[in-house]
């Protein structure tokens, strides 16, 4: 780790997410499935809404 690069905290196992809150997802990763970022440099993120289990079939 580094002065810019740190460890991230996750939620406990007892947190609670309520659907259609806000959360933001970043990365440097792919775009889409099998589709690189053309230039990995620039770290890249998304504001999301949460969503329930049964919308994503888990």
């Amino acid at each position: 780790f580094t002065d810019y690069i740190q460890p991230i905290c996750l939620a406990a196992n007892s947190s609670s997410f309520h659907t259609g809150t806000s959360c933001w997802v970043t990365g440097w990763g792919n775009i889409a499935e099998g589709v690189s970022l053309p230039n990995n440099k620039t770290l890249q993120e998304v504001q999301l809404p949460i969503i329930g289990k049964s919308q994503c079939g888990c």
